[in-house]
């Protein structure tokens, strides 16, 4: 099971979100959640970001990290109502956080794709996508992994 899947089959199971083939509450495009699903997205939802990596430790012993953020979005009609937005805000911050707490259990458990997930370091932060109207909380994290420089696939030739 990728992230993708994962992060996906936790939406249609949370009973917030609610994702199903019928009503879509999940992307894997940031992109979209800022366009084209701003109107057609159900809310609220889950988009999922990955991709950026860093390579960190001492020379010798490198380490790969792949940064993933997950976005929790709401849709909200007026921007100019403050109790429309703290409640966005408050909705979106409780799925975020329940997120979290099962991608905690499931490390534990070994569930893949988890095993290398870091919850010490994460962090949540409001987001403000006010032209889509949308508002939430990003989770940012880590997967680190010992980086590898033998060419397995043979990309080079010798």
């Amino acid at each position: 099971m990728t992230f993708s899947e994962y992060i996906e089959d936790l939406c249609r199971r949370h009973r917030l979100v609610k994702h199903s083939d019928d009503e879509v509450h999940f992307s894997d495009l940031a992109d979209d959640a800022q366009n084209k699903y701003a109107h057609s997205m159900n809310y609220p939802c889950v988009v999922l970001d990955e991709g950026d990596f860093d390579i960190r430790g001492a020379e010798g012993q490198p380490e790969m990290v792949d940064v993933c953020s997950v976005l929790f979005l709401t849709h909200v009609r007026d921007s100019a109502d403050a109790d429309e937005v703290k409640g966005a805000f408050a909705l979106t911050r409780r799925i975020c956080l329940d997120f979290l707490k099962k991608f905690v259990r499931d490390r534990k458990a070994g569930t893949r794709p988890l095993t290398r997930f870091k919850a010490v370091g994460s962090q949540g932060t409001r987001i403000y996508l006010q032209d889509a109207g949308l508002y939430g909380y990003i989770l940012m994290f880590e997967h680190p992994e010992i980086f590898i420089d033998k060419d397995c696939d043979n990309s080079f030739e010798e």
